[in-house]
């Protein structure tokens, strides 16, 4: 079945089950070096010379090559994994429970649960701050005083270690799709 054609969606496929060429070809002086032509392969996105389907890496410039599907989706999860850079999550839990600060002062503690994470903010009831009651009163606004959990939480972790809340129902992180480049 060597050079036989296989009809697909996408066109003719070459029936063969080597990805490159198998023959030799005359370099000179009665020397040979396998012929370079591929049947299938990938090309080097910084030399845009044609590689085996597999290679992680161009044979001639050293460049790595990976599908930018792949890129994209690697990128997505280190960026779901580090709670410090800005996330945008489903909630699909949120626990309000009054309580009191090691400081005497009273405190909304907040326990949330996403697709990707579960962390706790506090929130000031008396905040002496500006910036405090403005988030105190966001969250009672968007929640319903408690009881309604947004659809998603916009958040980050601080550099104390804390969880502080960036918003609420903003749309949220989308993981890439695999997908055929156009």
């Amino acid at each position: 079945m060597f050079g036989n054609r296989i009809e697909t969606e996408y066109g003719p496929l070459s029936g063969h089950y080597g990805r490159r060429c198998f023959g030799y070809v005359p370099v000179g002086s009665g020397r040979v070096d396998r012929c370079q032509y591929r049947w299938s392969g990938k090309d080097c996105p910084a030399c845009g010379e044609k590689n085996d389907i597999a290679a992680r890496y161009c044979y001639v410039c050293k460049a790595e090559i990976v599908d930018p599907n792949d890129r994209l989706i690697g990128e997505f999860k280190a960026h779901k994994k580090d709670p410090s850079m800005p996330q945008c999550d489903q909630v699909i839990s949120m626990e309000v429970k009054r309580s009191v600060s090691q400081a005497g002062n009273a405190v909304l503690r907040v326990d949330w649960v996403t697709p990707y994470r579960a962390f706790t903010t506090y929130f000031m009831v008396e905040g002496r701050i500006p910036r405090q009651q403005a988030e105190y009163n966001n969250f009672m606004l968007t929640t319903d005083n408690g009881n309604v959990k947004p659809e998603t939480i916009s958040y980050r972790k601080t550099d104390s270690k804390f969880f502080a809340v960036l918003g609420y129902n903003m749309p949220k992180d989308e993981e890439p799709v695999r997908g055929i480049a156009a």
